[in-house]
């Protein structure tokens, strides 16, 4: 429960991260010291389900769309979110 309850609020902590395709990471990066950020707005109805290949990183997987696979990648690790498998997120009009 312990475990449970660190993960959640290093969640709740980290949930302004940014959201961003997988495999975008192999984009080059532009000439910047601060690197781009991505926000969307994921409609809760077509997630499929999530996975934690990590404790940095939330995939976020879709039933149908242009984009398969959504990745979080949270700015520092959240101890035990791999073991865990769980998030909360807040959704607004359908939306996180």
């Amino acid at each position: 429960m312990k475990i449970a309850l660190s993960a959640l609020v290093c969640v709740l902590v980290l949930a302004g991260a940014a959201i961003q395709t997988a495999g975008a990471e192999d984009a080059k990066p532009k000439q910047s010291d601060t690197p781009k950020r991505n926000y969307v707005c994921i409609n809760t109805g077509q997630i499929d389900h999530l996975s934690y290949p990590d404790d940095k990183t939330i995939l976020f997987h879709m039933r149908s769309g242009k984009v398969k696979i959504w990745r979080n990648d949270l700015p520092r690790a959240c101890p035990g979110l791999k073991f865990e498998q769980a998030i909360a997120y807040e959704i607004h009009g359908g939306e996180i």
